[in-house]
């Protein structure tokens, strides 16, 4: 599909389109609605002590940011979470996410609940468990272990400082020194303790390290939880927007397929892609008509749609070319495609223009011309075929067609009929019978048209088609499928080589503006002359208009004596 077919599905669907995002966004609007306010309770924990160091390495922080993230899996384990619900009480915990932060050593825990006490409770307590899974848990061994190690470390601070004052006398000693002997004495001393001092820093150090001052795999909370005092937005807009959005988007593709799927013919573009036949001028839904198949060129002669007609017998003339127009065959692939109303109105069209014209009704089995024109159905056509089929020619056809023959109220147009309806005879009409009864016809009129049954109903359409002049196909634009207008035109084109092309009936008038400039053309301007009387604008009349007004009652049928 292109883009103008796609616009015109959406455009085609706009109420499924429409009705969808209305339905998703009021959906969504009332699940938002009656969900109850949720808050969130954050911690954040930080991991050793790596920023009160004031030169950490790089290995320091790269190793942090690995244990955060292990530590925020743990968070997430169902242990801890087992555990926290034991250690509040809790039959199920709310939702929570624990995460370490982006490029740092931090981790944090958001818990979400109904309750702002619950979620205050249950983060502080999830930090409390990543806590007692760390080296940072005090246990009853390590803490005596920890006390003696500090107190080990302040005998050593304090020999360490003695040490640093002993130096710094014998350093002084030394520089007030004259002889030989108390230089010497007062080198070994400062020797000695400086040794002494590598000592005491070297085991200060080893015991430092085993203390958590300084350790990298600790925990401390440093933004404990507090109570939420505001329920955290819901994004209730966003979620009604993002629905209506997705009904929207789903609508519309559901809009798409559907089109797509439908092979419904509406337009020319349809019967092209299904045929290379000419596509003959429309025929639009008559508006406003409580029956649509009816004489609108006899009735209103000055509308648009008669209008129509006028322009298809002058398209026919084109398209048949050197060859005139003796015999048409109007027909269909399926009923109720308007095929009667169309060869009416043609035939009507072609009588009102001068020509002397002869509609026949061929639909044996569903005869519509005589309800049209409102005459009686008593003999016709079927008189006809039963003296063929016994041997009849073409000279005792046409002495018969002389009396079934009706002139009809409008001049120059004859009407034959089917007849009174029977159980009509498989084979009746046939080659042959067919063509001795066009051979009897065709003489006396300038055209015959003739207005057959449904392709795909039965075959008499075939029959006739391979006997006349020119063929035209009736569609009915918006109920046919393509696929039953191809096969028309299948069995179409297997019995007649010479068709017209194809007509598209009840066309939305709206969507062709032909219709609406001729509507306008009809209607006469008046403008008002400098005298004060009213003219009408010769560049808004129309000729044709005038030349019907002439010959007619001024009400478009014609008088009595033309």
């Amino acid at each position: 599909m292109n883009v103008n077919q796609i616009f015109a599905a959406l455009l085609k669907w706009w109420w499924l389109i429409l009705g969808a995002t209305i339905l998703a966004a009021a959906s969504s609007y009332m699940a938002v609605s009656n969900q109850p306010a949720v808050y969130n309770a954050r911690t954040v924990l930080m991991l050793g002590r790596t920023f009160e160091n004031p030169n950490p390495s790089g290995t320091e922080l790269n190793l942090g940011q690995q244990l955060a993230a292990t530590y925020a899996d743990i968070a997430n384990m169902r242990v801890v979470r087992e555990q926290t619900k034991e250690a509040l009480g809790l039959d199920s915990l709310p939702g929570y996410r624990a995460r370490p932060l982006p490029n740092s050593q931090l981790i944090e825990i958001v818990v979400t609940d109904t309750s702002p006490r619950r979620a205050q409770a249950v983060a502080n307590e999830l930090a409390n468990q990543l806590i007692q899974r760390s080296p940072t848990a005090p246990q009853p061994e390590e803490q005596e272990r920890e006390a003696f190690v500090n107190q080990q470390l302040s005998s050593l601070q304090e020999n360490i400082e003695e040490t640093e004052d002993q130096l710094s006398a014998a350093r002084l000693a030394l520089e007030s020194a004259f002889s030989a002997r108390e230089i010497e004495r007062g080198e070994r001393e400062i020797v000695v303790l400086e040794e002494k001092l590598r000592t005491l820093q070297g085991n200060y150090a080893a015991l430092l390290a085993n203390t958590s001052s300084g350790a990298i795999n600790t925990l401390s909370v440093i933004e404990p939880a507090t109570l939420p005092e505001r329920p955290v937005s819901s994004g209730s807009m966003m979620t009604v927007i993002a629905a209506a959005a997705i009904g929207f988007v789903m609508a519309s593709g559901t809009a798409i397929l559907l089109d797509a799927l439908d092979d419904t013919v509406r337009g020319t573009a349809e019967v092209r892609a299904v045929t290379d036949l000419p596509v003959l001028p429309g025929i639009p839904e008559i508006p406003d008509a409580e029956d649509p198949d009816r004489l609108v060129v006899r009735d209103e002669p000055l509308s648009p749609v008669a209008e129509t007609f006028r322009g298809l017998h002058a398209a026919l003339q084109t398209a048949a070319g050197e060859n005139e127009l003796h015999t048409l065959l109007v027909t269909s692939s399926r009923p109720h495609e308007g095929k009667s109303m169309i060869a009416a109105n043609l035939a009507l069209a072609m009588a009102q223009g001068g020509y002397r014209v002869l509609l026949v009704d061929a639909d044996l089995r569903r005869p519509t011309q005589h309800k049209l024109f409102d005459v009686p159905n008593a003999d016709g056509i079927l008189d006809l075929l039963e003296p063929t089929l016994s041997g009849a020619g073409p000279e005792e056809v046409q002495a018969r067609v002389q009396e079934l023959v009706r002139p009809l109220a409008e001049e120059g147009l004859f009407l034959l009929t089917t007849g009174a309806w029977q159980e009509v005879r498989s084979g009746i009409l046939n080659f042959r019978s067919a063509r001795v009864i066009l051979d009897a016809v065709t003489p006396e009129f300038d055209c015959v048209v003739i207005d057959s049954s449904p392709l795909l109903a039965v075959s008499d359409a075939t029959v006739l088609a391979a006997q006349v002049d020119h063929v035209v196909l009736v569609a009915a634009a918006g109920s046919i499928r393509q696929r039953d207008l191809s096969e028309g035109i299948q069995r179409l084109k297997q019995a007649a080589p010479n068709i017209l092309g194809v007509v598209l009936n009840r066309l939305d008038s709206s969507k062709h503006s032909y219709y609406n400039y001729y509507a306008n053309y009809l209607v006469p301007e008046e403008e008002e002359g400098s005298d004060g009387v009213n003219r009408t604008n010769i560049f808004a009349t129309n000729p044709l208009r005038d030349w019907w007004l002439r010959r007619s009652d001024g009400k478009g049928a014609f008088s009595e004596n033309q």
